[in-house]
């Protein structure tokens, strides 16, 4: 399809740069959620990119999810006249959770310690054994 460079560039900068790209399935939406380029040039140039090996294509509830694969990112690299260091966000290692090891950042215990717990507490079924109580609790 027949669109200016800059467009183009524009499309190429932004795929550079997150590395993913979405696009509602509107070919009469008068621009992209996040590029000023009208809806229409986004899906036909990655479109164009996919049939190139450029890019993978997902198709979900009317929504294109185009991502990018090692030969996208050499040839975009080679468009925007780009140095081999400079990497999409997608690329980049998510940063370390700096929570303490065995412990939720939501409540005292974890999930598998309050789930022991419970079970210690309330008999199978099956069993004929009441509930047992702790020292502190009465029964009933």
């Amino acid at each position: 399809m027949l669109m200016s460079k800059q467009d183009r560039k524009l499309i190429y900068k932004y795929l550079m740069t997150e590395g993913v790209l979405v696009a509602k399935k509107d070919y009469n939406a008068p621009t992209h959620a996040k590029i000023p380029v009208r809806n229409l040039f986004v899906i036909k140039a990655c479109q164009s990119l996919t049939s190139r090996g450029y890019l993978n294509t997902k198709f979900n509830w009317q929504y294109y999810y185009y991502i990018v694969t090692p030969e996208g990112l050499d040839f975009l690299r080679n468009e925007l006249h780009l140095p081999s260091t400079v990497m999409p966000l997608t690329a980049s290692r998510p940063q370390k959770n700096t929570a303490p090891a065995g412990r939720t950042t939501r409540g005292k215990y974890t999930r598998a310690r309050r789930v022991t717990e419970s079970h210690h507490l309330y008999a199978q079924k099956g069993d004929t054994a009441q509930r047992s109580y702790g020292e502190d609790q009465d029964p009933i």
